[in-house]
């Protein structure tokens, strides 16, 4: 099972062009493990069970009201926040 939470490292401190021979960067796309529809709501239904069973539990960085919705955009630039940010109405 794979819980995706996003490109939360940021870029490389690297070059691919000093990289030896056939040596490539790629990153992780959800349909090379998710091949179908029907898989991906097989492991959606998985990870929310894992949520309600109390076995997984998100990180929650952040809550912001929807009219801050531009300051949560500027933390999450920033690289100041950890978790996911929640706007509510």
């Amino acid at each position: 099972m794979h819980a995706y939470y996003g490109p939360f490292m940021g870029v490389p401190a690297l070059r691919p062009t000093d990289l030896p021979n056939s040596i490539f960067l790629t990153y992780p796309v959800m349909h090379h493990h998710v091949p179908t529809r029907e898989a991906l709501f097989h492991r959606t239904g998985e990870i929310f069970d894992l949520v309600l069973g109390g076995q997984l539990t998100p990180r929650i960085g952040g809550r912001y009201v929807l009219a801050d919705a531009a300051q949560a955009h500027a933390d999450i630039e920033s690289r100041g926040t950890t978790g996911k940010l929640l706007l509510l109405p």
